[in-house]
C-alpha cells in the first residue's frame, strides 16, 4: 500500500511502524531467551565466562515503540517496510518543511535570498523580471567565484543591475522583446525552488507587500527546470550596448524623464519642469531609470507623478 495514496498517511505510517517495532521487540526477547538457554545448557564450555557478564551485555535494553520511532530515521524505516510517501511528507520527516512562505515587509526577504544563493554548491538557474538588488547580485557574483554554474535570464523591458552583471556576463541572457517574462524564480542545486511575488529589487524584497515561497519538491523543481530550459534557449546573450538601451539604468542622450521608485515601492515618473523633478535623485540600485518618452515609461510599468 502506498502511504501517499492513503487519506491519513501519517496515521498509517505511525501504526505500521508501531507494529514493526513490536515485532522487533518480540524478536529481541526471543533472541535473549535463546542466549539464556544456550548459556545455561549443560556442558557449555563458556558457562563460567558467560555468567560473569551481566544480562544487559547479552541483549540490549528493549526500546518502547515511541523511543524506537525517535531513534530511527523515518525514510530508512519506511524503505525497509516497502512504503513510499510523497516528497513533501518526506521533507517534513527530515524536519525540512516542504514549503516555506515568507512575507515582506515584516521580514527582510533580501537576507533570505542572499543566504539561499550562498548555500548553492553546484548550480543556480534564475529567471527574473528585474534583478537590481545589490545584496542578491553580490551573492550571485560570489557564487560564480566559488565555481557554481549560473544561468540567468532577464526581461529586456525592465531595469537590471548591469554594472554588476557584466562581471558574470557569460552567465546572463536577455529574453527577446515581447510579452513580459514576469518570473521571480530560481532553482538552487536542482533541489530548492524559490518563487513568489517579490521582485529581486530592494523595494520588492524589503518595502513592498510581497511573498517569497521556498519549495523542496522534486516535481516542482522539474517543472521549473523544464520551463527554464525553454526560456534560456530562446534568450540572447548580454551585450555591451544594453547598458544604454531600454534594459539599462543609465541616462541616455535626450532622455530626461526620471523614473523614480518611492519608499513605498511605487514606480512613478517625473517630467522636466514638474514640481518635484529637481528634488528627485536617481538611484539605479533601487531600480530607478531614465525614459525618453511618457509612452516608454508607461509601457515599463511607471505612472505619471500625481496620478492614481
Amino acid at each position: 500500500m502506498n502511504a501517499a495514496d492513503s487519506g491519513e498517511p501519517a496515521i498509517f505510517v505511525a501504526a505500521t511502524t508501531s507494529c514493526c517495532v513490536s515485532r522487533l521487540n518480540v524478536r529481541v526477547r526471543r533472541c535473549r531467551r535463546d542466549v539464556d538457554v544456550e548459556r545455561d545448557a549443560p556442558g557449555n564450555a563458556d558457562v563460567g565466562e558467560a555468567r560473569e557478564f551481566p544480562r544487559a551485555s547479552v541483549a540490549p535494553k528493549l526500546l518502547e515503540p515511541r523511543e524506537m520511532r525517535m531513534s530511527l530515521r523515518w525514510p530508512r524505516l519506511l524503505a525497509v517496510l516497502g512504503l513510499t510517501i510523497s516528497p513533501g511528507f518526506a521533507a517534513s520527516l527530515r524536519d525540512e518543511p516542504a514549503i516555506e512562505v515568507h512575507y515582506a515587509p515584516a521580514e527582510n526577504l533580501e537576507r533570505l535570498d542572499a543566504a539561499l544563493i550562498a548555500s548553492a554548491r553546484q548550480r543556480i538557474d534564475l529567471a527574473a523580471y528585474t534583478l537590481t538588488d545589490r545584496a542578491v547580485l553580490d551573492a550571485l557574483i560570489e557564487a560564480r567565484r566559488r565555481g557554481v554554474l549560473l544561468r540567468i535570464v532577464l526581461d529586456p523591458s525592465e531595469s537590471q543591475g548591469l554594472d554588476q552583471l557584466r562581471l558574470i556576463a557569460a552567465a546572463v541572457r536577455m529574453k527577446p522583446p515581447g510579452p513580459f517574462m514576469h518570473l521571480k524564480s530560481y532553482l538552487v542545486d536542482g533541489r530548492i525552488l524559490r518563487s513568489g511575488s517579490a521582485n529581486l529589487s530592494a523595494s520588492g524584497l524589503k518595502r513592498q507587500d510581497n511573498d517569497l515561497v521556498l519549495m523542496r519538491d522534486p516535481n516542482a523543481a522539474a517543472a521549473f527546470e523544464k520551463d527554464f530550459e525553454r526560456i534560456w534557449a530562446a534568450a540572447g546573450p548580454l551585450r555591451g550596448a544594453d547598458a544604454g538601451g531600454a534594459t539599462g539604468t543609465g541616462r541616455r542622450k535626450g532622455c530626461a524623464i526620471k523614473g523614480n521608485v518611492s519608499r513605498a515601492g511605487d514606480r512613478v515618473y517625473h517630467l522636466p519642469g514638474s514640481r518635484d523633478y529637481g528634488r528627485v535623485r536617481m538611484d539605479k540600485g533601487l531600480g530607478e531609470r531614465w525614459f525618453c518618452s511618457e509612452r516608454e515609461a508607461a509601457a515599463a510599468g511607471w505612472r505619471r507623478a500625481g496620478r492614481r
